[in-house]
């Protein structure tokens, strides 16, 4: 290594004494040089920082135009959301980006808004009566499908659909009882097919959504892209989230599931709870009081028509149900329809087996006792 020469000078004690000491090597100059160099960059660049950090400050006080993601964009443009609001609305705008997340929230708010413009709740008897005026809100009307056969419905369903009127023509929400057989569907369907409205149908099983989607079908003429399914493994789930944005159907039915799963945000499900509906409707509605599907009552809709044959739960929670929904609307009895020849009469036998006590063969869980008693019913209801 070349070293620069030495100065002239008298070492003492560990140090040099006099003015000049000696110089480094050239290595050690070029290190010097490098480090100071670098402090020189480092200040230039906390500087540049501070600077842009100001600038951002300055340009978040003056609300800049909001800069949106793409899938978003496309969400703000289907339902009308402008930018403006979500400036006004989401904290998360001053920075200057939103995504879906941001884009959903508001939609959700605007969805409640929307649908209790025009619905009313009254106490009613055990339950509050909540009405909607159905023909004063445009921006749930959905207008095309109509029934094949106008007389297709029998006299004890066409009371009923009278029953979920009210006098001054607003739609109630409440529950509706039939017996296995009445054509609870048929009637459901052609409650929504009457209100002219977007309808959201949630089932307890994927058959029963298909029954639902072959139904509307069958009776009814409906344009085309009126009818999405949702977790049924047909190939309209593949582009659900293109045909909600894009050509929003008037119908989707789905299970209870499928609409309470923890999806993505920018998913179809996702989309699909925040979107305001004019009609919910509740199949085997005992199902929709069950703790990990409750989430679905809160889906914003107008008005909401639980069915079953059987509003009957275990726990107690059917209560939870005329609390959420509504009162009772329809009753029909079973044997209104027997005698009438709508549907066959059917006998009840039920069988108590007993043991000789807690322990042995004997103590069989009450599925297995019916299964030994015939073995082609292995459940018991």
């Amino acid at each position: 290594m070349a070293l620069i020469r030495l100065s002239k000078g008298r070492r003492s004690g560990g140090g040099w004494r006099g003015a000049r000491r000696p110089l480094a090597s050239a290595s050690t100059v070029r290190a010097a040089a490098s480090v100071r160099a670098a402090a020189a960059a480092a200040s230039a660049a906390s500087s540049a920082s501070a600077a842009w950090a100001a600038s951002a400050a300055s340009r978040a006080t003056t609300k800049r135009p909001v800069l949106l993601e793409s899938s978003a964009r496309v969400l703000c443009a289907a339902y009308r959301v402008s930018e403006e609001s979500l400036r006004g609305t989401q904290p998360s705008a001053l920075s200057g980006r939103l995504g879906v997340v941001d884009i959903l929230a508001v939609l959700h708010q605007r969805s409640l808004e929307l649908c209790a413009a025009h619905t009313s709740t009254a106490a009613g008897e055990g339950a509050p009566q909540r009405r909607w005026s159905f023909g004063e809100c445009p921006d749930l009307v959905c207008k095309g499908a109509a029934p094949r056969d106008a007389d297709a419905l029998r006299a004890y369903q066409v009371s009923s659909l009278d029953r979920l009127l009210d006098a001054e023509g607003c739609a109630l929400s409440g529950n509706a009882e039939l017996p296995c057989g009445a054509g609870k569907t048929l009637l459901a369907l052609w409650h929504a097919v009457r209100l002219e409205t977007y309808t959201l149908v949630l089932t307890n099983s994927n058959m029963s959504t298909l029954q639902w989607v072959a139904q509307l079908r069958a009776n009814f003429r409906l344009p085309e892209g009126a009818v999405l399914a949702l977790g049924t493994g047909v190939s309209e789930v593949h582009n659900a989230r293109h045909r909600l944005l894009r050509n929003r159907p008037m119908f989707v039915v789905c299970t209870y599931s499928t609409a309470t799963l923890q999806g993505a945000p920018d998913s179809p499900v996702a989309l699909l709870r925040v979107l305001p509906y004019g009609l919910l409707i509740l199949d085997e509605a005992q199902t929709a009081v069950a703790k990990c599907f409750r989430r679905a009552l809160e889906i914003p809709c107008a008005s909401v028509l639980a069915i079953s044959a059987t509003f009957m739960r275990q726990d107690g929670c059917i209560e939870l149900l005329q609390q959420q929904v509504g009162p009772l609307l329809v009753d029909v009895p079973r044997a209104l329809l027997v005698a009438g020849g709508f549907i066959a009469d059917v006998s009840r036998v039920e069988l108590h087996v007993s043991g000789p006590g807690p322990g042995g063969d004997a103590a069989l869980h009450p599925h297995k006792v019916v299964a030994r008693v015939n073995p082609r019913q292995s459940s018991s209801c």
